[in-house]
């Protein structure tokens, strides 16, 4: 199995690449950054990936079970067959596979997140294991679960960020993706996904871009906002929420190495290297306080 410690090599040797996406496993990157935390003393990843495997069964069955509605009702589903499939793996997840959001934070905004000294202190806030064997998903998690179960099922699925946010995308700009039903050409398609809320929303990219704050262009313009990430991008984004949880328990010195390897793999990231050297001013000063608005944002 794929550990914390593999992230030394350089990723050109792990395989990750813009090709590589059938055999890169996200969730199991994803819950490897999870590794030795608060809230993963019991991680067992095989087991959770056992059960992200018996989801994408479960969503995979009832897409086909349901397929006719779309063959009969095509204008309720936009004449898009992947809009038809993202909404029955969403509605699946939410009614048959018991996805709840963290009663915790069901109503909290980014902002009053980021100003609880207890958000991430505990890994489940914000890995996979919170969905699977805790206390539910947040907005930093459901994402992970819907590209994870998406890509299994041959969806071209990727994780975006936005402000203090990430949701998933169906990004398909050169139409390469081929449906099954009858009368489907491939064509150019690009679909917003947000299941956090019970069910399918699917935004315009301009929602984010106001939403929970203004976004500065020359960080959307830089590819810290609003772009598919990939794999290299995806692993710095769990090591971003793992130097987050490092830091709210305390441990400056190993989240700074965290957010050293977050930056080699994603180094044109203004933001990773800004969260870099916050942290290592800290480290410096051997001063620490949890992440509060005041403080360290979590996300800039």
């Amino acid at each position: 199995m794929w550990r914390l410690s593999d992230l030394r090599r350089p990723y050109v040797s792990l395989g990750l690449n813009h090709r590589s996406l059938v055999e890169y496993d996200i969730a199991r990157w994803h819950l490897a950054c999870a590794e030795g935390l608060a809230g993963s003393e019991n991680l067992d990843v095989d087991r959770v990936l056992r059960q992200i495997d018996q989801w994408t069964e479960i969503v995979r069955q009832t897409t086909e079970d349901n397929f006719w509605k779309y063959e009969a009702y095509r204008d309720f589903y936009n004449h898009s067959e992947p809009y038809f499939r993202i909404l029955h793996l969403v509605s699946t997840l939410w009614t048959k596979c018991d996805l709840i959001y963290m009663p915790q934070w069901r109503n909290l905004s980014p902002d009053d997140k980021k100003a609880s000294a207890g958000f991430l202190a505990d890994s489940r806030d914000g890995f996979l294991h919170g969905i699977t064997n805790g206390p539910g998903g947040t907005c930093g998690t459901i994402p992970f679960l819907v590209v994870s179960i998406g890509r299994r099922l041959g969806y071209p699925l990727y994780i975006v960020k936005a402000m203090s946010h990430l949701f998933a995308r169906w990004s398909d700009p050169f139409g390469r993706w081929k449906g099954v039903s009858r009368g489907f050409e491939p064509q150019p398609y690009i679909l917003n996904i947000e299941a956090t809320n019970g069910g399918l929303h699917t935004p315009p990219d301009s929602e984010y871009f106001d939403w929970p704050k203004p976004l500065r262009p020359e960080l959307v313009y830089a590819g810290a906002y609003m772009k598919p990430l990939m794999p290299p991008e995806e692993i710095s984004e769990s090591l971003m929420a793992r130097s987050v949880c490092l830091r709210q328990n305390g441990h400056l010195h190993d989240a700074e190495k965290t957010l050293t390897w977050a930056v080699e793999l994603a180094p044109h990231n203004p933001l990773r290297r800004a969260h870099l050297e916050k942290i290592r001013s800290e480290s410096s000063r051997e001063a620490y306080s949890p992440f509060t608005s005041n403080g360290v944002a979590i996300d800039a």
